[in-house]
């Protein structure tokens, strides 16, 4: 939750967060792309699920590059930020 900036902030979150995300789609238009995704959330010290929730990540892409991304809990809202 929340925001944060940079290559570093990122990996550090997925190597703590316990999280896994399966593609369920792709929605792709100019330089906007949403992911569909079925995540599960696993204690980091156990491995016990925590959670999982069906969620939408929305990536804009620049030069080829990834230069944003953020997630959401609902399919059409991440679509519709994605314009």
């Amino acid at each position: 939750r929340g925001t944060a900036r940079g290559h570093d902030v990122l990996r550090a979150w997925l190597g703590h967060a316990g999280a896994t995300f399966a593609t369920r789609g792709v929605y792709a238009g100019g330089d906007a792309v949403v992911v569909a995704q079925h995540g599960v959330w696993r204690d980091a010290a156990t491995g016990a699920p925590g959670g999982e929730a069906e969620v939408a990540t929305r990536f804009r892409v620049d030069g080829g590059h990834v230069a944003e991304l953020e997630r959401f809990d609902d399919l059409a809202v991440a679509l519709q930020a994605a314009g």
